[in-house]
């Protein structure tokens, strides 16, 4: 469902969104709901899995009702928002019923699936598992708990601003890391 779902922008977040309309940060809000149900859906089925398992019907009302969403969400119309918002919750109700009725069963608790710009990936909590995981899931890169650990402390050893940005912010989420086109030619502490 993430690949035609509109993603929240959090409009009313000054310093990410300066420019946005009172429109947009209502419609941002009115979305809000939609984006944790198929977020919940996400969790159980699997990423963009839900649509697959039901009738086609099924899958293209839905369809047709998030582009009617989307269409509301780029005319900065929030009363047509919160409308289409329940309207999509309630297919996504339907299509859970429906995959549930057909036997399908939900996504294994035994890996966390994410997508982060496009990458799509699972974390393992065991990686002798990867085989029945991987039959099951082609279309994801599985990774072992281990592996995601031997990672985190390579990055944490090999890139120090990493953790001085946790250590100045520990309540903060590192969401990307770039590597810099040229050197840094002066002595700043915190080279951003």
């Amino acid at each position: 469902m993430t690949a035609a779902r509109p993603r929240r922008q959090r409009k009313s977040d000054r310093l990410l969104n300066p420019g946005s309309t009172a429109r947009e940060i209502e419609v941002d809000h009115a979305i809000a709901p939609f984006d944790r149900a198929a977020t919940d859906m996400d969790r159980k089925w699997g990423i963009d899995q839900l649509p697959g398992l039901v009738s086609p019907e099924l899958a293209a009302r839905y369809g047709a009702a998030v582009a009617h969403l989307n269409a509301c969400i780029e005319d900065s119309d929030p009363a047509a928002c919160i409308a289409a918002v329940g309207n999509c919750i309630r297919g996504m109700q339907a299509m859970d019923a429906e995959a549930t009725r057909l036997g399908h069963q939900p996504a294994s608790p035994d890996y966390w699936e994410a997508e982060i710009d496009g990458f799509r990936f699972a974390v393992m909590r065991e990686g002798r598992d990867w085989q029945v995981h991987h039959e099951a899931r082609p279309d994801l890169r599985f990774f072992s708990l281990r592996e995601v650990g031997v990672a985190l402390k390579a990055l944490r050893i090999d890139n120090p601003l990493f953790a001085e940005v946790q250590k100045q912010f520990p309540q903060s989420e590192i969401i990307s890391i770039a590597k810099r086109s040229k050197p840094q030619t002066h002595e700043d502490p915190i080279p951003f």
